[in-house]
């Protein structure tokens, strides 16, 4: 499929008027008796993306006939196709006033066909991003905006007949910009391992688009967004406030980008319209409020944004305002041994029976930020007063199964650690951090592909916040492992930054992701919260990128060694001479079997063949190495022990060998872990 994707993204670079070369169907293609049908979608700067379909009983005819109809007058900057895999067979009875039985349906994976109709057929991303289907029903309001983006339909949108009945589709996807090209899965680009320079477009992606346009001209930053419906959700959190600017200081520290600095000195200023005046034992000082609430974390975060706008400007403008934060902190620690209010109304002054699981930490950190900019112990004795407290009372009883995995407090006592090193402190960190990282998922036999590097947790749904938030609190635990020369525990906390971070890259959002959106460019490299999920909320994208930024500084400081085992050296790769239909996550495989002395030959059919004395491996078009690249796979190597079929070895001459075991393909799912199993 990348010889059709630039073939297609040739023509349309060219101007050409049909499409020359290879137009061959992926093997999973749909051909009913319709014939093959396929979807375009053109990338454009603004607006949603315009779609156009084919359909023929010839595949390239198909193609032609979707690529004729494209826009003309719009730079087209990208290029996906849709290809149909499947129709499910049964059909559920609808009109737009009534239906009956809901569609089963999952959002993301599945289209929908009305009354088997190629031209009322609706991809995946075209379901969600346009609402036509609310509820497992569908929606007509959904459908007709959907139809308006489509040359070849937008001219029914007004004499659309009432639908007698509905089908769930499959697709497969491809797309293609002036990058690069990606096989899609669910919308998102996948065979895209992780490696520095895919962090760093991370941090780009999101630097160059969300974070400059998340800021509005008072310095208030978009909360709760649906890039569906370019809309906002109501309500405000001035914490996630405090902590996106901090976040956005940091990445301004990391590329030294005017306009995000500029956008995040509009955020503090923001910050610090929340803040009151107020009187506690008789000393004046200022706290933020919200909706006429105090909290401990409120103070604490904006210290930490402004410390970190005075460390990374120079400007000590905010001194004042934060020693006035931090004096109302201090006096709650006046007569008990610590932080003792989390929450109390700014108008009543009553106490609320609340404590936070992250206030402290926030407190702890703000309160050595603020020594940190201001010379001043005293803050140190709070700072150290509370994480005793916590260490010694609230968490004396706690084992690995129950300690809060407190990334607040590991950047916290990461910084504590630096001006009071007691081993109370560093045991602490350690503890939290060994129980964060022994609660991860990383085995393919436990959990799904997708799962891969996310944690244990109530929530069963896979999340990117909880993740990027263990994995900013790993962090600072291998920070801290370094400086006490605890290697093995630094690099393991560092794998599981690693593991983490590849979890939740599958949260953000890439251009083939924003298609279909009316904003892109406040969407475009943001976090959603979780995989089925599209709200795009200021903290999901704020711990997101400080995690990375985090790994980037470990990354870059790296060992080729420590890089190579965690497989972040991406080997450069020459499309034109190697095999050009290999995804990106196999391409570090098939040019590790050359070095190791394979050689390999292109056979007829879009094949060619791995060889290395008596062991082959032939791969075809979409049968591409993925099984080799499991650590299921790399379990049973390092064992000596593979399965082709009923063919067991255990004599093998080198571990290495068996990747060149005949046989063993993309369909090892069953018969290779059946075969682990019984080890």
């Amino acid at each position: 499929m990348r010889q059709t994707m630039k073939n297609l993204w040739q023509a349309i670079t060219e101007n050409r008027s049909a499409v020359n070369g290879e137009l061959k169907p992926p093997a999973r293609a749909y051909s009913g008796s319709n014939g093959y049908i396929v979807y375009l979608t053109y990338g454009s700067q603004d607006d949603r993306s315009t779609i156009t379909f084919g359909v023929h009983s010839d595949y390239a005819k198909a193609i032609q006939l979707a690529f004729e109809a494209r826009p003309q007058h719009t730079p087209i900057l990208s290029l996906k196709l849709d290809v149909v895999t499947r129709i499910r067979e049964r059909s559920v009875p609808t009109t737009f006033q009534q239906q009956d039985e809901r569609i089963s349906f999952k959002p993301g994976r599945d289209g929908i066909i009305l009354d088997d109709r190629p031209d009322m057929l609706f991809i995946p991303e075209e379901v969600q991003a346009y609402q036509i289907l609310k509820r497992g029903r569908v929606n007509e309001s959904g459908l007709r905006h959907a139809l308006s983006y489509r040359p070849q339909t937008a001219a029914m949108e007004s004499s659309i007949k009432t639908p007698a009945n509905v089908r769930v589709i499959r697709t497969t996807s491809y797309y293609i910009d002036s990058s690069g090209y990606y096989s899609l899965s669910n919308g998102q680009r996948k065979g895209f391992p992780l490696s520095e320079e895919k962090l760093e477009y991370a941090v780009k992606l999101a630097s160059s688009n969300y974070f400059k346009h998340a800021v509005d001209a008072n310095g208030r930053i978009t909360y709760a967004y649906h890039p569906h419906t370019d809309s906002e959700a109501d309500g405000y959190n001035i914490l996630r406030h405090a902590g996106t600017a901090y976040s956005m200081l940091e990445l301004y520290e990391w590329n030294r980008d005017q306009d995000i600095l500029d956008a995040a000195a509009r955020a503090l200023e923001y910050l610090t319209s929340f803040s009151h005046e107020h009187t506690i034992n008789g000393i004046a000082v200022n706290v933020i409020v919200e909706e006429d609430l105090i909290k401990l974390g409120g103070n604490g975060l904006a210290i930490v944004a402004c410390a970190k706008y005075t460390q990374v400007t120079g400007d000590r403008k905010y001194v004042p305002f934060m020693q006035s934060l931090a004096t109302w902190m201090e006096e709650l620690q006046r007569d008990a041994p610590r932080f003792s209010i989390h929450k109390q109304e700014y108008s009543t002054g009553k106490v609320w029976d609340f404590e936070s699981r992250y206030y402290p930490g926030e407190a702890i950190l703000a309160m050595v930020r603020l020594y940190e900019t201001d010379g001043d112990s005293r803050w140190l004795d709070y700072a150290e007063k509370e994480t005793r407290y916590l260490i010694e009372v609230r968490d004396r009883e706690a084992d690995k199964a129950t300690i809060p995995h407190d990334h607040w407090l590991l950047y916290g006592i990461y910084n504590l650690y630096q001006y009071r090193p007691l081993a109370i402190y560093r045991s602490h960190a350690f503890f939290i951090a060994d129980a964060i990282t022994e609660s991860q998922f990383t085995d393919p036999d436990e959990v799904s592909r997708e799962m891969l590097g996310y944690f244990h947790m109530d929530n069963p749904r896979p999340r990117s916040t909880p993740a990027a938030c263990r994995s900013e609190g790993l962090g600072a635990a291998s920070r801290l492992a370094d400086q006490v020369k605890d290697r093995d525990r630094a690099r393991r906390y560092r794998r599981s930054i690693h593991q983490a971070i590849s979890f939740q890259l599958q949260m953000q959002l890439y251009p083939e992701s924003v298609l279909y959106f009316p904003n892109k460019s406040l969407s475009l490299g943001a976090f959603r919260g979780n995989l089925r999920n599209w709200e795009l909320r200021n903290d999901y994208t704020q711990h997101n990128i400080s995690s990375i930024l985090s790994y980037l500084r470990f990354v870059k400081a790296m060992s080729t060694t420590e890089k190579s085992s965690l497989q972040l050296i991406q080997t450069s790769f020459d499309a034109e001479k190697y095999p050009v239909y290999l995804r990106r996550s196999n391409r570090r495989v098939f040019l590790a079997c050359i070095r190791r002395g394979a050689d390999w030959t292109r056979l007829d059919g879009g094949r060619f063949e791995l060889k290395k004395g008596r062991y082959t491996y032939t791969i075809e078009d979409g049968k591409v190495l993925d099984a080799l690249n499991s650590p299921l796979a790399v379990r049973c190597i390092k064992r000596k022990e593979v399965t082709t079929g009923l063919l067991r070895s255990r004599e093998l001459p080198a571990p290495e060998n068996a990747l060149f075991m005949k046989g063993i393909s993309n369909e090892l799912g069953t018969g290779l872990k059946s075969f682990y199993r019984s080890l």
